[in-house]
Parts: C-alpha cells; sequence; structure tokens
C-alpha cells in the first residue's frame, strides 16, 4: 500500500479556491517507474525549487532541485524509489517566483535612455545611493509626472501595477508603487518604477521593441518627489535580486555608465 501526499508550499498569494497555481507538481507513472514532474501553467518563464519529504522511499537525486521551466510546459524533476516491502509516502514542497533565476546578462548590451529623443534629465541617484540604492545598480531620474516613458530594451511584459494613486517619503508606501517589469532576450527583467496613476497602456504579455513609449511617469510608492526609478536585474530565492550594471547610448558612438548628477540627451 502506498500513500502520495503533495504539499505545495508558494511564495505568491494563495487562493484556497480551486483556482489553478502558476507551478504544481504532478506524479507520473513512467515505464513502472513514479516519477514528478513540474508543470508552468502560465505563459512566463518561472524558477522553482522541489524538495520531498520521505517515509521508507528516496528520490533518485540530490534534493533539493532548483529548476527554470518555460512557459506552458513541465519537465521531469525525480524519480521517487520505494523501499522494498515496506509501507512508503511522500510528498513535495516547491517555492516558485516570476522570471529565470538562472539568467546570464548580455553585459554588452546597449540600452536605450528611458525616455524620448531630444529630452534630456538629471540622474539625482545612480549606482550604490545612499539613500535608497544601497548595494543596488540602480538609478533615479528627475522627471515631471507625466513625462512619457520609453522602454531602454525590448522584452515582454511579465508583471505590472497602474492602480496606486498614493506616494510619500516613507517605506511605508512601498506597496503602492506603479510599476512595468520588462523581461529581456537573456532572461534579465528591466522594473520601471513610480509610474502614476493608470500610467501604462500596456497588459501582461505585450512584446515591446527598444525605444517603444511603454507609460508616464509619477511619484507613487516610496518616493520623496517626481521621478522614475530604473533597474535591471535577475530573480534569486534569497529574497533579493541581484542587480545588473547597465550602460546607456549617450550618442551615435558613444556609451556609458549613467553617474549621479549628471543631465543626458537622448540623441
Amino acid at each position: 500500500m502506498k500513500t502520495i501526499l503533495n504539499i505545495l508550499i508558494v511564495f505568491l498569494s494563495f487562493n484556497l479556491s480551486a483556482q489553478q497555481q502558476p507551478i504544481e507538481t504532478i506524479n507520473r507513472t513512467v515505464n513502472g517507474k513514479l516519477k514528478v514532474f513540474g508543470k508552468n501553467n502560465t505563459s512566463f518563464v518561472y524558477s522553482a525549487k522541489f524538495d520531498i519529504q520521505a517515509s521508507n522511499c528516496k528520490p533518485n537525486k540530490k534534493l533539493p532541485i532548483i529548476v527554470v521551466i518555460p512557459p506552458n510546459s513541465e519537465i521531469e524533476l525525480f524519480e521517487v524509489i520505494p523501499f522494498k516491502n515496506k509501507k512508503w509516502k511522500y510528498g513535495t514542497t516547491s517555492s516558485y517566483m516570476l522570471g529565470n533565476i538562472k539568467a546570464k546578462p548580455n553585459t554588452s548590451f546597449r540600452y536605450s535612455l528611458p525616455y524620448a529623443k531630444g529630452n534630456s534629465f538629471r540622474v539625482n541617484q545612480g549606482y550604490y545611493g545612499t539613500f535608497s540604492h544601497q548595494q543596488k545598480f540602480a538609478l533615479d531620474f528627475t522627471m515631471p509626472e507625466g513625462t512619457p516613458l520609453h522602454a531602454i530594451r525590448g522584452g515582454m511584459v511579465i508583471k505590472l501595477k497602474k492602480d496606486s494613486n498614493t506616494g510619500c517619503p516613507s517605506k511605508k508606501c512601498e506597496k503602492d508603487v506603479n510599476f512595468i517589469w520588462i523581461e529581456h532576450e537573456d532572461g534579465t527583467i528591466a522594473e520601471y518604477a513610480h509610474l502614476q496613476l493608470n500610467g501604462t497602456h500596456l497588459k501582461l504579455g505585450d512584446v515591446v521593441e527598444k525605444g517603444d513609449e511603454i507609460g508616464l511617469s509619477g511619484n507613487t510608492g516610496f518616493s520623496q518627489a517626481p521621478h522614475l526609478h530604473l533597474e535591471v536585474f535577475v530573480q534569486n530565492f534569497n529574497g533579493k535580486r541581484k542587480t545588473i550594471p547597465t550602460k546607456f547610448e549617450v550618442d551615435t558612438n558613444k556609451v556609458v555608465e549613467l553617474k549621479k548628477g549628471d543631465n543626458y540627451v537622448k540623441q
């Protein structure tokens, strides 16, 4: 007699209804062997960590394992091997997050400034800034609310928020920030944050090209004044993003790392 217990632990919001979760485990017997698969039920890349709680059985590989599951697909995780002549059971545990934690950034990519051609804005906080960029490769551009924002690189919209009209110079407003996440070809993600209420026309799954208009700047969330917060990052299971230093095109033949206090004109 065998008992199979499946336990799903998620980092995302949990709905006690029968609503399908983004990532799930599936048990399947293949050629007489019990195998566990991870399934991605979404149209976006997810990273997941899987482990087992076993009694009188064992997995055929070292766990936990971390995998990247492509959109709308499933991958084999491990095989469960029962001990002979014993009652056995196992449970799977998993945690997951949006994005590819194994992404390898293209460090030679030439990013476009995040606003319209002919415009010039000042970087008021740069990499490893002392106010809110400690240990982060992030940039803040001072700009009036309603300034059109443009994609620094092409990719797919994988997450966004645009329903907030709240901002304040305190971390208590962090969750009120409007933002767009765009995933690039190399798996990195660009975040454009502090957008105004209804400050984007984009929808999840939209694909944008480098230079496309994507939204309007604002002052929502943890913000002292109207500005655009911009960073490129890779997700990480430790709860901290790995932010990526970026270089921007400032004229036809020049690519630079942007510095605090400097103004940059988009050619």
